[in-house]
């Protein structure tokens, strides 16, 4: 998140969507994001791989026509790769923590 406070927000929206497990509580850094004014989705999963979280970010990408994804680990990474494929115009970043 402390990219957030860098993004030119005339120029960009940046939108955080943070994968979690089913039982994780965030609620801390949900709240964080919510204080320092940004768009902050939690898309909670049962599973390592869940559909469900994919179509969540597919439906966010949608939704508000996301240009650049930025993914942050294996999971999201193969996750932006098959998004990469439904939305072939959308840019895909990846740092690896």
């Amino acid at each position: 998140m402390k990219t957030g406070g860098l993004i030119d927000t005339g120029r960009f929206l940046y939108l955080i969507a943070y994968l979690r497990k089913k039982d994780e509580d965030i609620s801390a850094i949900s709240q964080r994001a919510v204080d320092e004014g940004l768009h902050f989705f939690e898309l909670p999963g049962r599973r390592f791989i869940d559909p469900e979280q994919l179509f969540g970010i597919g439906r966010i990408i949608k939704r508000y026509n996301v240009r650049i994804l930025h993914c942050h680990d294996p999971k999201t990474d193969f996750f932006g790769f098959l998004l990469k494929l439904r939305f072939p115009k959308m840019k895909l970043v990846s740092t690896v923590h």
